[in-house]
């Protein structure tokens, strides 16, 4: 509704090279309280979305800082890399279990429940890996926010979605390592400013 913010945001997009995306606004406020913006699609279906919720709490710099960080997921291809990333696992693990099969004598059937039964499995030791990976693009999207708006206005953007999402420090390095997709808001904020 806000035609400066939407033109604003648009030759943000274009200075970030992505003509093709457009930023559309989700009616969250209905199911929760909580802020939250996300790039979602690809190729000309691309968009970024942002909750209301996000919008009610943030001011323009801010917006535009959280746009930013979400268009660099969008030109550092994320979501393509995560998918391929998804994909070779399993057709790694399925190409493990079709050479391991006749080494235990396991029939066609018997392989596909093995596949079914072992890829949470592998998926357990690898999810470390995957959230690693998925913090660092975190970072890398950070980063390239920064160098298109500024690094106050990213900031003070995530300070303000920590607070309205009660984000609160794991505490667990443990936990951490296999559910914190995103990095601790201190060593975030600390990379920002630092």
């Amino acid at each position: 509704a806000d035609a400066r913010l939407a033109g604003r945001l648009q030759r943000l997009l274009e200075r970030c090279g992505l003509r093709l995306a457009e930023v559309r606004v989700i009616d969250a406020s209905r199911r929760t309280r909580r802020a939250n913006a996300s790039v979602v699609g690809f190729g000309s279906a691309r968009r970024i979305m942002l909750h209301d919720t996000l919008l009610e709490r943030l001011d323009a710099d801010e917006i535009e800082a959280v746009v930013a960080h979400e268009a660099g997921h969008a030109r550092h291809r994320h979501i393509t890399r995560y998918l391929a990333g998804m994909g070779i696992t399993g057709l790694a693990a399925f190409a493990a279990l079709a050479w391991l099969g006749p080494a235990l004598g396991a029939s066609v059937g018997e392989r596909l429940a093995l596949f079914v039964l072992a890829l949470p499995l592998v998926g357990l030791f690898l999810r470390p890996l995957a959230v690693a990976v998925l913090r660092g693009w975190e970072y890398q999207a950070d980063a390239f926010a920064v160098r298109r708006t500024s690094a106050a206005a990213l900031g003070r953007a995530l300070t303000k979605l920590y607070a309205a999402n009660a984000n609160a420090p794991s505490g667990d390095p443990l936990h951490a390592a296999f559910h914190a997709a995103h990095p601790e808001p201190a060593q975030r904020l600390g990379r920002l400013h630092g």
